[in-house]
């Protein structure tokens, strides 16, 4: 099997066409489309060295796989934007032999053994559905930990003219649990934004994010001015939908950003921002669901995203998948040191859990 590493955007760039063709074969999620990773690379990754690896077993132009990812000023090896996307991976066919996926993983590994600026790989948000790590591990040597890092949560739905005959898998108190939540702000108003309809709302995105900021919901480097510009481009690229609602001045209350494969009929719950109304995150997320379910000819799923929070385990009940991150270093030292981080920063989360209750009302959240 072959391989090719493309170094530049202008590269990237030109590679368009293939890896759109690669994307509609395979219909993987919108953070594997060449879009989502051409513009966060341009915009936030430009001081990284791109390390894209493309696969093929005839022509460049026919690739069966593509590894998106670049080099940090560290020397570690990552998949692009993997801070900002809530699933990372390689863009291959999940449906391909062992044999074959095993050929390809060792294409991408000679490719990284061909880059001596390579010091360490650390992959992140790796869902564990993707057969791709046990093969990584046999490659490389001891200098490897593939550890639980994070989790993901969704549901999947019917579509139903009631939005709570949807829920029909929870229970009655639990149901009544949700039409009280939904009572709360039902007044609102309520729409889909999209590119083909709508301009890109950013000042009352501008609107809301300083008043989570000033109420001490958010930081001050919550949605600054450079994502905001990449969010814009991923919206005009319609990558993303905005739920939106507006109280009855026209007002925006809440949004909340979608990622939207439609491929799959999935809508994955990215980044939320709002006023300070009580419930209204909850709200919208009921009003985004029922909005969806009355839009919808077949079953869909809403993906809650990486994270696991209270509120959205708590009364959706969703489906839970373990995400991993896979860590090799060439150097003994690195490894040891990545050893020593981690089981600091494992520590300090245990005891986070363990006295979550006092740290919270200490913080005042």
């Amino acid at each position: 099997m072959l391989h090719v590493i493309i170094e530049t955007d202008q590269e990237m760039y030109s590679f368009k066409e293939s890896w759109l063709q690669l994307s509609r074969q395979y219909n993987h999620l919108p953070f594997q489309s060449f879009f989502w990773n051409y513009n966060w690379y341009r915009s936030a990754y430009r001081r990284c060295q791109l390390f894209l690896v493309v696969a093929y077993e005839k022509k460049v132009e026919n690739p069966i796989a593509i590894f998106p990812a670049m080099i940090d000023k560290k020397g570690c090896l990552r998949f692009i934007a993997d801070t900002h996307s809530d699933y990372s991976t390689f863009l291959i066919d999940d449906s391909i032999s062992n044999s074959k996926l095993y050929d390809v993983m060792k294409t991408f590994k000679k490719a990284i053994d061909s880059q001596p600026q390579i010091k360490e790989i650390e992959l992140k948000n790796i869902a564990q559905k993707y057969r791709y790590i046990a093969i990584f591990e046999n490659l490389f040597d001891y200098k490897q930990i593939t550890y639980k890092s994070n989790a993901s949560s969704y549901i999947v739905l019917e579509p139903k003219k009631s939005l709570f005959d949807s829920f029909s898998y929870l229970n009655s108190k639990q149901r009544s649990e949700l039409k009280r939540i939904y009572k709360k702000n039902a007044h609102l108003k309520r729409s889909m934004l999209c590119c083909s309809s709508e301009k890109f709302p950013l000042d009352d995105i501008k609107s809301i994010i300083a008043e989570m900021i000033n109420t001490g919901i958010r930081n001050e480097e919550f949605m600054n001015s450079g994502l905001l510009k990449i969010i814009e481009s991923l919206y005009n690229e319609n990558l993303i939908q905005i739920f939106c609602l507006k109280d009855n001045n026209e007002k925006v209350i809440a949004m909340n950003f979608i990622v939207h494969d439609s491929a799959n009929a999935n809508f994955l719950f990215w980044i939320d921002i709002y006023r300070n109304v009580p419930f209204i995150n909850l709200s919208s997320y009921l009003y985004a669901i029922e909005w969806l379910s009355t839009h919808m000819e077949s079953s869909f799923s809403v993906d809650f995203g990486r994270g696991l929070y209270d509120y959205k385990i708590k009364n959706f009940l969703p489906n839970i998948e373990n995400q991993f991150t896979f860590y090799y270093s060439k150097g003994s030292y690195g490894y040891i040191k990545y050893l020593l981080k981690l089981s600091l920063l494992l520590s300090v989360k245990n005891f986070y859990k363990r006295n979550k209750k006092v740290i919270n009302r200490i913080l005042k959240r």
